[in-house]
């Protein structure tokens, strides 16, 4: 059975995600501080589990993340962990990480996830 893209529409507490096999990207943007953010991250994570057990030989992750609560963050960075696993069996997995022109913030948390992992991290500004 082929995996189907998974396409949640972004709300003000939740990010805009796509997941889609056939492009092999991985799409995760906005505001993320959910009520229940392991409920909202479920089907995720269900999904990216199922892509790891047959993954494409490369795969985009792109963050962009406004704002990210505590739970989420972790959730976030299991969910790069797992991305990691992939490529520590011989895929090639680049994690696109976005940032506002000014968020710190933003820019640091992803230098944290850069640093506790092996992937290959790209930083991208964006400017208005």
């Amino acid at each position: 059975m082929e995996l189907q893209p998974l396409i949640i529409e972004s709300s003000d507490r939740t990010p805009y995600v796509k997941l889609d096999k056939e492009s092999s990207l991985i799409v995760l943007q906005g505001n993320t501080y959910p009520e229940d953010a392991h409920e909202f991250f479920r089907p995720i994570m269900r999904w990216i589990y199922l892509y790891i057990k047959n993954p494409n030989p490369h795969t985009h992750v792109d963050l962009m993340f406004t704002y990210l609560n505590s739970t989420s963050e972790r959730i976030i960075f299991d969910l790069i962990e797992r991305f990691q696993k992939l490529y520590n069996r011989g895929y090639h997995v680049t994690i696109r990480w976005y940032y506002e022109e000014d968020d710190d913030d933003m820019y640091e948390k992803g230098l944290e996830f850069h640093d506790k992992l092996t992937l290959s991290f790209e930083f991208h500004e964006l400017t208005e």
